[in-house]
């Protein structure tokens, strides 16, 4: 193994000796025969250099010239990367924010909206119910004016059927029967009552004095052809039945006050 390995070294050291005895014109004569060979392809011409454009400034900025510089320069996109998209995210969560705010504030306006529009459909029901309330009270007024105007001068009840300072009535003929004295003595009864406490008792006991007079309507309408009375006077004793209630329901307050004062 030796041997071969001085055998090896002997021949390198041996050919690298030839190699520097070799004349220089040998050399010359290798070049020259290379150019000779490529002078027949191209023109022997002295030799310039490529012209190159200036290299621009933003080359210097992105391209590093040492792995270190190229380290740091991407750590520094990295960072610039991060710090873009960080105040990206930001502006993004400000907008956000900001449409929550409008949303809210649209809310706030739209319950505003609600409240101001149910407080007006309540104040226009209450204006509607009041104008309805008084419409119905001057309805009543009218129906009552007309009822003393037109009713009591078509069912009028003179003086002489009827003391308006004591409620004394002096019944009819046909109602003087027998058979009608209990719905006759609850009429009396009632209109001397009227009489004593005057119109505040007719507006507290109104219907009580229409029912006392109906019921002698009814026992009257029931009993007339077994009492032997008239159509005409039929119809003559009802209409001083209706006269009879119109005066008690309408009881005018002078002859209250009047009545008040002879009873004392």
């Amino acid at each position: 193994m030796r041997a071969l390995l001085a055998v090896v070294a002997a021949f390198v050291v041996g050919s690298l000796v030839a190699l520097a005895a070799k004349p220089a014109n040998a050399q010359g004569s290798t070049w020259s025969m290379s150019s000779e060979k490529y002078s027949a392809v191209t023109p022997s011409a002295p030799y310039q250099p490529p012209a190159y454009s200036p290299t621009p400034h933003s080359a210097i900025e992105h391209h590093a010239s040492t792995a270190a510089e190229g380290w740091a320069r991407g750590k520094a996109a990295i960072m610039k990367a991060y710090a873009d998209g960080t105040l990206t995210l930001a502006q993004a969560r400000i907008l956000q924010a900001e449409a929550h705010a409008r949303e809210m504030q649209n809310e706030v306006i739209k319950t505003e909206t609600f409240l101001a529009r149910r407080n007006a459909l309540k104040e226009d029901f209450r204006q509607r119910t009041a104008r309805d309330w008084e419409w119905r009270e001057q309805a009543a007024e009218r129906r009552t004016e007309r009822e003393q105007s037109v009713l009591l001068q078509t069912y009028h009840v003179p003086s002489t059927q009827l003391n308006r300072l004591t409620g004394e009535i002096r019944w009819p003929l046909a109602l003087q029967a027998p058979c009608l004295g209990p719905q006759r003595g609850d009429v009396q009864t009632t209109m001397t009552r009227l009489a004593s406490h005057g119109s505040a008792y007719s507006a507290m006991h109104g219907d009580s004095v229409a029912h006392a007079v109906e019921e002698l309507r009814d026992a009257f309408r029931s009993q007339w052809q077994t009492l032997g009375v008239s159509p005409s006077e039929y119809f003559e004793t009802q209409s001083f039945l209706v006269g009879l209630k119109l005066h008690a329901q309408h009881w005018d307050n002078e002859a209250g006050d009047l009545a008040m004062v002879a009873s004392r």
